[in-house]
């Protein structure tokens, strides 16, 4: 058999496939929870989305289900991951609606979230650089 570089004369098996039409599922309902986190959540309205959110994965998810245990059991973890990459949004987007939901924090948008990270990193390197002065 002649052997390209980059080829994998490997198909994808059906539980492959079932995963990555699921990812590609929840890619534009994460988008809109995106844009929803945009703007100051509250923790009834974070509830509510929390709720949303989990009925779209029951919906959307039948054949993943039914699939689930035989990708398990063929596919390596790495590659599990990269076929789930689409729904990545979606589940960042799930997650700060739980936190926010179970009051474990606050959500006060976007723009406040980066200017924390911003605010984070800035605290980190004063002090790694007054620790090795």
């Amino acid at each position: 058999m002649l052997m390209f570089r980059k080829y994998s004369p490997r198909f994808a098996s059906e539980g492959e496939i079932a995963a990555q039409r699921y990812a590609n599922k929840l890619v534009w309902p994460g988008r809109v929870v995106s844009l929803l986190l945009a703007f100051p959540l509250t923790q009834w309205l974070a509830a509510i989305l929390g709720i949303v959110m989990g009925l779209i994965v029951y919906a959307v998810g039948g054949d993943f289900r039914k699939h689930e245990k035989a990708l398990a059991g063929q596919t390596p973890f790495w590659r599990r991951l990269w076929l789930m990459k689409g729904g990545a949004t979606f589940l960042g987007c799930t997650v700060v609606a739980a936190g926010v939901a179970l009051g474990q924090t606050d959500w006060l948008g976007k723009a406040h979230a980066f200017h924390e990270v911003a605010q984070s990193a800035m605290t980190f390197v004063t002090l790694t650089e007054a620790l090795f002065k």
